[in-house]
């Protein structure tokens, strides 16, 4: 199937990666990303899809649940054999060598939230994309799903979340581990997908108020601060801003009778 070249420079390099992953898989290995973020994955399996080849594809965060996931890239020879097989037990050891599950806790002296391990980590000098879900377990302790190739360094630099020590150990999980995150349900209707326009609904203001908001810098798309009210939205986009919560799209594409479109999120909670 012929695929139209997509217009957004960003997309276009996205797509380049994932052909490259695909090309590893012609010497019989199995290909992996960084982490990908929930629209990511969404607009890569919907691109495989397209091509034919979704049956070449997986996604994986550390456990089935995972928001934040890497997609595995299959050899002919894995895809042929599979014939009903569990996919993920035929690839397990390509999922641990890919994925390294660490155990952050804290002293106790603090509570700490996902805002303080994000940042912690990242400020090692790591990439977004190396880090995959952060799972709360309490007020002191997290666990942290990364790159395999960036575990040992967050083992061994990490030491402090904020001003509180801690202690970073590998560990192993059940792949079935149920998700940490809790939503809340979300419907309304909109004028169109611009973000100006979503902003403005999710977050319960005016027009006016949620393109000063996008404008101030408050507003992050996709863990990145949005810097155009009109971008489009789609669905698998998160969308967030502090103090205001933080959404997931999961549809925008039906119509109502007025010539506005049916929106459909999730608040995380």
């Amino acid at each position: 199937m012929t695929i139209s070249a997509p217009e957004n420079k960003d997309l276009k390099l996205f797509y380049a990666k994932l052909d490259d992953l695909e090309k590893r898989t012609l010497s019989g290995a199995v290909s992996h990303s960084a982490f990908l973020t929930p629209s990511e994955a969404y607009k890569a399996e919907k691109y495989f899809e397209a091509k034919g080849n979704k049956d070449k594809i997986c996604f994986f965060g550390g456990y089935f649940a995972a928001q934040r996931k890497q997609i595995f890239l299959l050899p002919e020879y894995i895809v042929d054999c599979a014939d009903g097989s569990d996919i993920f037990e035929m690839i397990d050891e390509d999922l641990n060598d890919a994925i390294c599950t660490l155990k952050i806790s804290g002293s106790g002296f603090r509570e700490l939230t996902h805002r303080d391990y994000l940042g912690s980590i990242l400020s090692l000098g790591l990439e977004r994309e190396t880090l995959g879900d952060i799972c709360i377990l309490d007020n002191h302790s997290a666990i942290v799903f990364c790159n395999a190739e960036v575990s040992n360094f967050i083992l061994f630099e990490l030491s402090a979340i904020g001003n509180d020590k801690v202690k970073v150990e590998k560990i192993t999980v059940d792949k079935n581990m149920a998700s940490t995150q809790k939503y809340q349900g979300f419907t309304d209707t909109v004028a169109s997908e611009r973000l100006d326009c979503v902003v403005a609904a999710i977050f319960n203001l005016s027009r006016e108020k949620a393109q000063n908001l996008i404008n101030g810098g408050f507003v992050e798309f996709n863990y990145e601060t949005a810097t155009k009210v009109d971008v489009k939205v789609e669905a698998m986009d998160i969308i967030s801003a502090r103090g205001f919560g933080k959404f997931i799209i999961r549809d925008l594409s039906q119509s109502t009778k007025k010539g506005r479109l049916r929106l459909f999120a999730d608040k995380y909670i």
